[in-house]
């Protein structure tokens, strides 16, 4: 059993108090349940677990060099952890969402109805970009632009697709069509590691790549092969199928 799913089945029972508790204010949202409270917290730690497992994988230097790549990883399996904990696939999409009653409380006189307009616009864009945090949601993304179609990327970047919170979305919609099927703590130990191995696989080979032109490899097959990788990264919609490809094909051994 992986080093993760060892530590979220000693943490599944915490004891709600020890968040309550917390002195750290972004455990505290007072407007939400101690249900959605302590998912906040099963999120960060999850980030944690997670980090210290790719370090263990690559090493303090190459880790640091994958950062911008692994962010979207870091983020669908933190996400992951609290949708186990709480048996809602929409725990984290509800718990970051602006409702109806939040808007309701903020005091309307200290803005001017034009800038009234305008927050409104802007929760509800972001109330739009959450729900792809939703594991019941169907997502999916547009493939990358072709090179030179520069108005497919500035589409795509307008669609803000790459974005870490966002960008695994559609394994996000996979992840959630299976979790019917999750049923036991060790049905969730076990899925938990199945999508940690699938994402160390993912960034695999950029990572020996690395690792072997640190050890002096410059040679021009070696570096063509490293932008090979990197496109793939910028490609989201490969990034999401080929994550659920591995995943599938870790479920049927």
């Amino acid at each position: 059993m992986c080093k993760i799913s060892q530590c979220f089945a000693s943490k599944m029972k915490l004891n709600l108090q020890l968040v309550l508790n917390s002195n750290n204010t972004s455990f505290t949202l007072a407007t939400k349940s101690i249900e959605q409270t302590s998912s906040v917290w099963a999120h960060e730690y999850a980030h944690n677990l997670f980090e210290n497992e790719i370090r263990q994988q690559f090493g303090e230097e190459i880790t640091n060099i994958l950062k911008a790549h692994l962010s979207k990883y870091h983020e669908l399996f933190a996400d992951l952890i609290p949708v186990l904990w709480s048996n809602k696939g929409d725990v984290i999409s509800t718990l970051l969402t602006t409702d109806d009653d939040m808007i309701k409380n903020l005091d309307h006189k200290k803005f001017a109805e034009d800038s009234w307009k305008e927050i409104e616009d802007t929760i509800a864009k972001k109330n739009k970009n959450i729900q792809k945090r939703n594991f019941l949601i169907e997502h999916t993304v547009p493939a990358y632009p072709d090179r030179g179609d520069m108005n497919g990327l500035v589409n795509y970047i307008d669609g803000n697709y790459s974005e870490p919170h966002q960008a695994l979305s559609p394994t996000r919609s996979f992840i959630g069509k299976l979790l019917p099927s999750i049923k036991t703590e060790n049905d969730k130990k076990q899925l938990i590691k199945t999508v940690k191995d699938a994402i160390i696989q993912e960034v695999q080979e950029e990572a020996l790549i690395l690792q072997k032109m640190q050890s002096g490899d410059t040679s021009d097959s070696l570096s063509e092969k490293y932008l090979q990788v990197i496109e793939k990264q910028e490609d989201i919609k490969r990034c999401n199928d080929d994550l659920i490809k591995r995943i599938k094909q870790s479920l049927l051994k």
